[in-house]
């Protein structure tokens, strides 16, 4: 399963966290960038005249994009990161998400805010890509690496399992495949520094408690 964290960022706030996933995940990262990029001018919302005010008053405005991503047909998983504006996805997404043939792809979308939640973003965010499939995203403000590496780990926690084979496990089969799952991730999460050696003990004890398993 192969993952990229792909992210438009128009202060810095967004590519933050956007490298931490990547890091964490240890996988390829693509900047959306604007063909033509944003001044301090156009990001002022109070100006209902500024470019991105104009931009999110049009719902087909499609902001070109200064690049592409080579490959995108290898991905299977898009973790996709943005800043909300105006309580949605800034239409340069939109522009991203319609460049490409994403049937069949799972798109994650994470944001970061300066005090909405995701609102109706991610229904927003369908329309442009109507064949993918659209986990529920989250708002990361402020956010630890241990919490983002906690994040991902639920996230990621029953991905990579055939899911023909999984509909005839029995619960203990399922229990098991998923402890060995989360087990990996929480090692990997150590290896690369998100969590502490005490913080993996207690997330790996905790974990087997919780399942009722013991390796």
């Amino acid at each position: 399963m192969k993952k990229l964290v792909a992210y438009f960022s128009a202060t810095g706030t967004t590519e933050n966290i956007a490298q931490t996933i990547a890091q964490l995940l240890e996988c390829d990262i693509f900047e959306i960038v604007p063909r033509e990029l944003y001044t301090k001018d156009d990001l002022d919302w109070m100006n209902p005249s500024s470019r991105s005010s104009l931009e999110m008053k049009d719902k087909s405005s499609r902001p070109e994009i200064d690049s592409s991503v080579i490959g995108m047909a290898d991905y299977d998983v898009i973790i996709l990161g943005f800043p909300i504006w105006w309580y949605v996805a800034p239409t340069i997404i939109n522009t991203f998400l319609e460049t490409y043939d994403l049937s069949g792809k799972t798109i994650i979308p994470f944001a970061t805010s300066g005090g909405s939640d995701m609102g109706n973003t991610v229904e927003g965010l369908k329309l442009s890509a109507p064949e993918s499939e659209f986990i529920e995203g989250r708002v990361l403000n402020n956010t630890s690496k241990a919490d983002i590496a906690g994040w991902l780990r639920s996230l990621f926690l029953s991905f990579g399992i055939d899911q023909v084979k999984w509909q005839t496990m029995d619960h203990d089969e399922k229990n098991h495949q998923l402890f060995l799952k989360q087990k990996a991730m929480l090692q990997q999460f150590l290896a690369n520094g998100a969590i502490t050696q005490e913080q993996y003990d207690k997330s790996y004890g905790d974990m087997k408690k919780k399942m009722g398993y013991d390796d």
